[in-house]
């Protein structure tokens, strides 16, 4: 599998993890946004959930001035929010907006090809900081980091006693 490949796969998975992961968490009855954390960077569960999306279109605008294929990130979701911003105040507006994300990442996945992966991508970070990376190695990241953040839901939930295992990308496909 070439690296295009598996961003593709990358980007049908954490759709299907990111509505697995929702799911659970609407089972079992939480409103993210007002769940208090202790003991984590986050002090709500929304708020690690908010984190994943702002960084999701942050990194999605560094992709797309690249190489757009046509998306239009702007159109789709508005101003780009900043770190620490908050933009959901419910677990059904998170849904709604994460899930159409998600289809959006899906898409530009499918574009992908040697042209962005052949650039580099700049992203200047929260302390200003301007990190430069190839455009394949960016994308990967961007793709573990859903994951890392998942990770942190999963262990949150796990202490409230609520059954979780929806991040098995190999069951998946």
């Amino acid at each position: 599998m070439d690296l295009r490949e598996a961003l593709k796969y990358y980007a049908r998975c954490n759709a299907a993890v990111n509505a697995a992961m929702i799911e659970t968490i609407e089972k079992a009855g939480l409103e993210p946004f007002e769940l208090e954390l202790s003991g984590y960077f986050f002090k709500t569960l929304g708020s690690i959930l908010e984190h994943v999306y702002v960084a999701d279109l942050n990194w999605l605008k560094a992709f797309t001035d690249l190489v757009p294929y046509g998306a239009d990130l702007a159109k789709n979701f508005g101003p780009l929010p900043a770190y620490g911003e908050k933009v959901f105040s419910s677990l059904a507006g998170y849904k709604e907006a994460r899930l159409r994300l998600d289809r959006f990442i899906e898409d530009y996945a499918l574009s992908i090809d040697d042209e962005l992966l052949s650039k580099s991508v700049s992203r200047k970070l929260r302390d200003g900081t301007l990190l430069e990376r190839e455009a394949g190695k960016a994308l990967v990241h961007f793709f573990n980091h859903q994951t890392h953040h998942r990770g942190q839901v999963s262990c949150v939930l796990d202490e409230l006693k609520v059954e979780n295992n929806y991040s098995n990308m190999i069951y998946l496909d």
